[in-house]
């Protein structure tokens, strides 16, 4: 008996954006562009603002309400105590840090791997990763 079977996988290049809810798109702004140092790429009046990171676009829409959302790792240079230094800027800048920065694995792929979480002004949990070479 011969089976047929048809292709269905995807031809999925990269992520383009990553989608976030928040409730004051100026504020959002603020936060995105002034506190993370991301660029305005677009901005959909009323609507939503898109915020460029490296290529990938994280777009805040407007709502009523935040909704849960999955978390963004930004990634920050593997130099040792790269990750506390920009977890000061945040805390300097009166961002709520969620989670100091901390080792969660050691010797990964040559990697010591660190991550620290936060949370924008919405409420949304971001995080910064920090993979220090091992050595």
């Amino acid at each position: 008996m011969t089976t047929t079977t048809t292709n269905t996988t995807l031809s999925l290049s990269a992520i383009d954006q990553i989608g976030l809810t928040c409730t004051d798109l100026d504020a959002a702004q603020r936060f995105y562009c002034d506190v993370l140092g991301l660029t305005l790429a677009d901005d959909v009046p009323g609507m939503a603002r898109l915020f460029g990171c490296n290529g990938v676009n994280l777009i805040l829409f407007k709502a009523d309400s935040v909704a849960p959302a999955s978390i963004v790792y930004f990634k920050v240079d593997g130099t040792p105590g790269a990750i506390a230094q920009n977890v000061e800027r945040l805390k300097h800048a009166g961002v709520r840090i969620e989670k100091e920065p901390q080792c969660i694995a050691k010797g990964w792929h040559g990697h010591d791997v660190w991550l620290a979480f936060f949370r924008d002004p919405f409420g949304n949990l971001l995080a910064l990763k920090s993979d220090v070479p091992v050595g």
